[in-house]
Formats: C-alpha cells, structure tokens, sequence
C-alpha cells in the first residue's frame, strides 16, 4: 500500500501542492515548492509568511528523508530554485538541504516549457548536474514491486496556455496505484483525464480548476470543462485529492457541488490536504481581505512588504 502524507497546500496556508508518499520502504517527496502570491494587488498577509515558513521547514525536513524527489515543472510554488526572489521563496541554502540527501531527482525536461520556466530549469541543472533526469514519458522501475510512470508534456490547464506544460506521474505498488497530476486545472484537457485514470487509480491527486479566474485569466468555457471533468472523477476514483487553485476560490465547494454529489453517490471521498490530514483548513489566501481587516499591518511590517515589493531579498529563519 502507498502511504501518502500532503505537505503544503492552499488548504495547509500557503500556493504548494507538496507531497510526500512512501511505498516498498522508498521515500518520495512530490513537487517541493511553496510559495506566495499577490491577489488583486493585495499583498500576502502576514500570517502567509508565517505559513510560508512553517511549509519550507516542513518541505526541508521531508527532503531529508526521500530517496527521490519528483518536479512537475517551474513554477516556484512546485519546485525550490538556487536563488531568492521577490516572495523570498528560496535561496540556495534552502535549495541545498531540499535536494542533497536524493538519490534522483526527476524532473520536467526542457521541452514545452515558456521562456522563464527554461531559464529556471537550465539553472536547477547546472546546479543538480548528475542527479537531475528528464522526466518526460519514461518508466522507472525502482524495485520489482514499485515503479514509476511519468506522463508525456500536458497543458497547465487549457490547450495552448502560455503557462506551458507539466508532467504527471503515476505510482504503482503491485495493484495499489496513485496519481499526482499537479496543475492540469481540473483536468482542463482531455488528455490529461485520459492519464490520470489510466489503470485505474485508488486515489489522485491533483491540481483543481482555477475557478477564482474564471471570465478573467481563464476561459469560462475552459473553466466549465474543468468542473464536469472533477466530477467525472468522481465517478470513477474512490479517493481525490483536490487542492491548489480552487482552493482559492471561497465558494469553490458550491462551484463543485455536482461533484461532490456524484462521490456521496458512490461512495467516494473528495478532500482537500487538510481534511485528509484531518486538520483544519486555513485558505489564507482566498481569506486574505479579511485578514487584513480583521488584523491590519502594523507600521514596521508596511515596511517589510515595501521591502518585499522592491525585490530585495529577505532571509529565512532555519532551524
């Protein structure tokens, strides 16, 4: 049996889908990223900061006890890069301590990529030379009873997206299969569904629509093809695990209510990381303007965003 423990995540606080699953006694740590993000020209709240550093111990202390690590693609919220930015996401000491104790790292390879996410992967290669591998459409099978499916390049969301394309992978454990398909967006694209109920998962995890853009970033058409894949899902899959972007989004229950109806059908669970952890959900960021009314900055930490805002770089507190 897998075993799969959720790390960070919208749900947990912070812009992350991290996972950690373990299976035949080989430790796997899924996409190891967090990150934060400005919502209509509001800056993260300070209790996303918080939450923000709690999850990069969290993905630290994780790191140390994988074998493997696995990146999706290079948004800062799925992988952690070799130099602070603006969000003060990471920095090469950080970026150290997560991969240092992995056997391999697999990752999304140059191809489908936009023109920041290459500079972004020629630059974690250079740093990981001969420890990073292309992940794209291979086989690997780490012990007779384990393996490792990566899926070809699929669309972050809709076909054709400039966001440029991800890779899912399924894990095999003899007749126990999961999948982790981070920022398909529902699934958007019908390939990406194909995918991920290949073999028919016990459980997935994936990336939610973007419901919060929808009509804005995201086509609503694409948006509505999103929600009717989650609950074609939920048809056909005992376990999803759904975070990410929808968690964004307030009234996303309500937004995926044909869904959760089609599971209370079947039988079927549909949760966020918190409530697989069995832990209470804290969507900082869909709460962030209450935050902020509830518990306005006070005078030095207006200083600290304008910091943030200049890019000037911030360090971590570390253990």
């Amino acid at each position: 049996m897998i075993r799969v423990i959720p790390i960070a995540s919208e749900s947990l606080g912070v812009r992350s889908l991290c996972t950690f699953v373990e299976a035949k006694g080989y430790k796997i740590l899924l996409d190891p990223g967090a990150a934060l993000g400005v919502r209509r020209r509001l800056m993260p709240h300070k209790r996303e900061f918080e939450a923000l550093l709690e999850a990069k111990k969290k993905i630290i202390d994780y790191a140390s006890k994988a074998d493997y690590i696995f990146i999706s693609h290079y948004h800062h919220d799925h992988y952690s890069p070799f130099y602070a930015d603006y969000m003060f996401r990471s920095d090469e000491e950080i970026a150290s301590m997560i991969y240092e104790n992995a056997e391999k790292v697999f990752a999304k390879s140059l191809e489908d990529l936009n023109k920041n996410q290459l500079s972004r992967a020629k630059d974690l290669r250079k740093h990981l030379e001969g420890k990073i591998e292309p992940a794209d459409n291979r086989v690997v099978k780490i012990s007779d009873d384990l393996v490792l499916e990566f899926s070809p390049p699929l669309w972050h969301g809709e076909p054709g997206t400039k966001l440029g394309k991800v890779v899912a992978v399924r894990i095999i454990n003899g007749e126990d299969v999961i999948v982790f398909a981070p920022d398909v967006q529902g699934p958007v694209d019908e390939e990406a569904m194909r995918r991920i109920l290949k073999k028919k998962p016990r459980l997935i995890i994936v990336g939610g629509p973007a419901t919060y853009l929808k009509g804005h970033r995201v086509k609503s058409k694409a948006v509505d093809k999103a929600i009717e894949n989650v609950r074609e899902l939920a048809k056909r899959v005992d376990t999803i695990i759904i975070d990410h972007h929808i968690v964004r989004d307030p009234k996303r229950r309500e937004k995926l209510s044909k869904a959760f109806e089609e599971a209370e059908k079947r039988k079927h669970k549909i949760l966020t990381f918190a409530q697989y952890l069995g832990v209470e959900e804290r969507p900082l960021e869909a709460m962030r303007k209450k935050l902020y009314d509830e518990e306005p900055l006070p005078e030095g930490r207006h200083e600290f965003i304008k910091k943030v805002k200049k890019r000037d770089r911030i360090g971590l507190e570390l253990p």
